[in-house]
């Protein structure tokens, strides 16, 4: 879906560029796909990088793209908030509500956010976000609630 949307807004926005960090089984079939769709020189697939390395690359990065149905604590959000980029996901993990935060209900709002956000100015700049203890807290909370 990550490649397939990036495909979708390349056609609008021809200077987009982006990276999948990260090692898997579905490394080869994502390359792939990448081939076919003649993204090799805008979408990179690093593979796996050292923590530090990631956290670097999230500082240079304006949008975090996470299209995962599952995401047990969601950490890389905050990670993202607090490295200054917007996050676009799925109703996963722990997203706090902050500007910049967009949990989607499917993939057209996925899309519709990532969209508004290429086309409109941005300003990027880091988020406060929660402490672990609060992210625990939280988790523990909706367990109550349950």
């Amino acid at each position: 879906m990550f490649i397939e949307l990036f495909a979708n807004l390349k056609q609008e926005f021809p200077k987009l560029t982006g990276k999948i960090i990260g090692d898997g089984i579905q490394l080869q079939e994502l390359q792939a796909l990448i081939n076919d769709l003649k993204l090799q020189k805008s979408l990179i697939l690093t593979g796996k990088l050292p923590r530090d390395a990631v956290m670097k690359e999230m500082q240079k990065c304006k949008i975090l793209l996470h299209t995962s149905s599952y995401e047990s604590g969601g950490y890389v959000f905050l990670e993202a908030l607090y490295s200054g980029m917007k996050v676009v996901c799925f109703k996963v993990g722990l997203l706090p509500e902050v500007q910049g935060a967009y949990s989607c209900d499917n993939e057209k709002e996925i899309y519709s956010n990532l969209k508004s956000l290429l086309t409109y100015k941005q300003e990027y700049s880091r988020k406060t976000v929660p402490f672990i203890s609060d992210s625990a807290k939280a988790i523990f909370d909706l367990y109550k609630s349950a």
